[in-house]
C-alpha cells in the first residue's frame, strides 16, 4: 500500500492533515490505511532511542509463530498514550466507520533474520474488544522481507499488503472475523522493529 501523510503525532498533540473523507474510501476498498511519516521528528527521535537502548524478550504465540517483545516496555506505552488524544480517535472513527472506541493497548515487537521469527495467518480476536489494529515502524536498519498481508477469510483474497520502509509509517487496519492478517519472515537487514496496538470497541 502506498502511505500518505494523513496525521502527524507529536510529543504534545496531534495535527490532522487530511479530512476522514478524503481517506475513507481507501479504506472500505482495502480495510486498511498507510500513513506516512504518522510520526513527528522529535517523538520518532525519542521513542527509536528508546527502543535502541531497551531489552527485549523471546515471546512465542502458540499457534502463531514467534517475535522478540520490549521488556520492561518504555517505547510502547509512550506510543499507546499519544494515539489516545480525543482528536486522532474521533478522525480515525470516521475514517473507517468503526467506532465509538475509547482506549488503546500495544507495545513494541521485534523481529530478526532468523528463519523463524513470524506471525502467520491470525484474525486478533483472541479479544474480542479489539475493533482496528495498528503498527507503527520504529526501525533503525532497512530490511527485507517482513511484508505484512492482509486477506479475506472466505476467499484467500488479498485485501492490502505492506512493508513498513521509512520510520515512523503507520498501518491501520480492520480486526473482524471475515478477515486475517499475517507477517512474513525477514530475510536480511533489521531487525523489524514495530509498535503494535489496538483500538478497543467502547462498552455498551
Amino acid at each position: 500500500m502506498k502511505a500518505s501523510p494523513v496525521f502527524a503525532v507529536g510529543a504534545y498533540r496531534t495535527t490532522l492533515l487530511a479530512t476522514p473523507e478524503t481517506i475513507a474510501g481507501e479504506f472500505s476498498k482495502h480495510r486498511a490505511i498507510a500513513c506516512a511519516n504518522a510520526i513527528e521528528p522529535g517523538l520518532l527521535a525519542t521513542l527509536m532511542r528508546l527502543c535502541r537502548e531497551g531489552s527485549f524478550a523471546s515471546d512465542e504465540v502458540e499457534g502463531l509463530g514467534h517475535r522478540e517483545v520490549e521488556k520492561p516496555q518504555r517505547a510502547g506505552p509512550t506510543i499507546s498514550l499519544a494515539l489516545k488524544r480525543a482528536n486522532l480517535i474521533d478522525w480515525i472513527e470516521h475514517v473507517t466507520g468503526c467506532g465509538p472506541l475509547e482506549a488503546i493497548e500495544g507495545r513494541v515487537v521485534r523481529a530478526r533474520a532468523n528463519n523463524h521469527d513470524q506471525l502467520l495467518w491470525h484474525d486478533d480476536l483472541d479479544d474480542v474488544r479489539r475493533r482496528l489494529a495498528v503498527t507503527i515502524n520504529l526501525s533503525k536498519q532497512n530490511y527485507e522481507g517482513g511484508l505484512f498481508e492482509l486477506r479475506e477469510k472466505r476467499t484467500g483474497k488479498l485485501l492490502a499488503s505492506h512493508h513498513h520502509l521509512e520510520p515512523g509509517t503507520a498501518l491501520i487496519f480492520d480486526v473482524a472475523y471475515d478477515i486475517e492478517h499475517r507477517v512474513l519472515p525477514v530475510t536480511s537487514g533489521g531487525p523489524r522493529c514495530v509498535y503494535t496496538g489496538w483500538f478497543f470497541k467502547a462498552a455498551k
